[in-house]
Order: C-alpha cells, then structure tokens, then sequence
C-alpha cells in the first residue's frame, strides 16, 4: 500500500495550492520558497522547526497559473503561432 501524501492541498481563487502544516506551539514559521523553487525545499526543515513551533510551507503558483487565473484568453495563445 503506498505511502500517504505529506502535504495537503486548498484553492484558492481557483488555484490548487500545495502546502505542509506541521506542529504545534505558540509561534507559526512560514516558509516560502524563491523564485523558481517549491515546496520541496524545505523538506529538510520541517520537521526540525515542527518540534517546536507549527510551521506552515507553502507551494506558491507558477507565473502561468497566475496569468491564465487573471487573463482566460492567454491560456490559449500559444494556439495562435
């Protein structure tokens, strides 16, 4: 049987966002990645920064997502040449 996924996922304003809830405590830690990363870069990290605060990673959309979420007719343009 395989392995249950470590992340969850939401949407958001149409979007499917990817994201980790870890921990527990007083304090939350919000990871975000860069510019071309993802939520896989903090794997390393998570659970350290859980054993002592809940710590909240997120997968922020690609550029695409984004355009073709504020501008439909985009999504096709690639058609057009």
């Amino acid at each position: 049987m395989g392995q249950a996924s470590p992340y969850l996922f939401t949407e958001v304003e149409g979007i499917q966002v990817r994201y980790a809830d870890r921990g527990s405590g007083d304090s939350v830690v919000l990871l975000l990645h860069g510019f071309a990363g993802d939520l896989d870069n903090w794997m390393f990290n998570l659970g350290a920064l859980a054993d002592k605060h809940r710590v909240l990673a997120l997968d922020l959309p690609a550029p695409k997502q984004l355009l073709i979420r504020r501008f439909p007719e985009w999504q096709n343009l690639s058609a057009s040449f």
